[in-house]
This record gives structure tokens, C-alpha cells and sequence, in this order.
């Protein structure tokens, strides 16, 4: 029998959110995340393993990217014609509230208080501190930069 337990930021406390029982699972010998926290391998005494997925959220983007939501603050980008995985994470843990993908390249993530930034083909990530109400528009000409341009600021950030 497992005990699942989810922490709430909001309560700053673990609780309890389920029970799993397992049918002829005896005593757990081992126990391996996947680093990038989207899968759970669990070993028993009678040599089964079993494995869980362990996401947030899942859905599909344009019917071209996969969204895994493993935590409130990383997201695995993949990219469904070839596989390739790219994990979008805040550094400061923020919830990534939104992500988009632009020119089938680029990402853009929202926090509430940063942006997070990201090149598919270079598997490069950046994060800034960011405000804002989400009318903002974001430009990818050159593929090294990226121009935002919101009726008050004009910002350009390095990727």
C-alpha cells in the first residue's frame, strides 16, 4: 500500500491524497525517480517493478508538442515529430502559468512574476524577472534574441 502525499504551498504542509494499493506487491527494496521527476520505478521483494507516472498535468500543443506539467514549476517541452524532450524549469520555483511555442522553436513560459525563454534547437533557457498582463507581443527574427513589445515597455532579451 502506498500513501501519496501532495504539499501545499499555500498551507506550507504535506497532506495525504490518496491511497494505492498495489495486488501481490510485498515489501518495496528499491525506489528511483527519473531526473527529470516524470516517472517513479518501484522494485519489490518478488523482483516486479512497477512504473508510475508521476505528472501534473499532460496535453498536447498544436498537435505538434507534448506539455508535461511534472511539478508546478517544470514543464517537459517534447517534441512530437522526432521526440526530442526539453524540460522548462523555473530556477526561482514559481507556477509556469502558460507556455507557447513560437516558430515551432521558441518557447515562452509565464510565471507570475518571471518569463522564461527557450530555443528547442539549442536546448537554450533563460529566466527574467517579468511583469505582466499578458497583452504583450513577442518577436523571433533573430535567433539569438528575442523582442517583446508591450504598449509600455519594449524589452529585448538574450536567449
Amino acid at each position: 500500500m502506498f500513501y501519496v502525499y501532495s504539499y501545499s504551498s499555500s498551507k506550507a504542509a504535506w497532506e495525504q491524497v490518496a491511497v494505492k494499493t498495489v495486488e501481490n506487491f510485498y515489501t518495496t527494496t528499491s525506489l528511483s525517480w527519473k531526473p527529470d521527476g516524470s516517472r517513479l520505478a518501484v522494485g519489490g521483494l518478488t523482483g516486479c517493478v512497477d512504473l508510475y507516472d508521476a505528472c501534473v498535468r499532460r496535453y498536447k500543443y498544436k498537435g505538434k508538442f507534448e506539455f508535461t506539467y511534472v511539478s508546478k514549476s517544470a514543464v517537459i517541452v517534447k517534441t512530437l515529430a522526432n521526440g526530442s524532450r526539453t524540460v522548462l524549469k523555473s530556477v526561482y520555483g514559481y507556477e509556469i502559468q502558460k507556455v507557447n511555442v513560437y516558430q515551432d522553436r521558441f518557447l515562452v513560459g509565464r510565471t507570475q512574476a518571471t518569463l522564461l525563454l527557450g530555443d528547442l534547437d539549442t536546448c537554450r533557457l533563460s529566466e527574467i524577472a517579468w511583469e505582466t498582463d499578458m497583452t504583450e507581443k513577442f518577436y523571433f527574427e533573430h535567433e539569438k534574441v528575442s523582442k517583446s513589445i508591450h504598449t509600455t515597455l519594449d524589452t529585448t532579451a538574450t536567449c
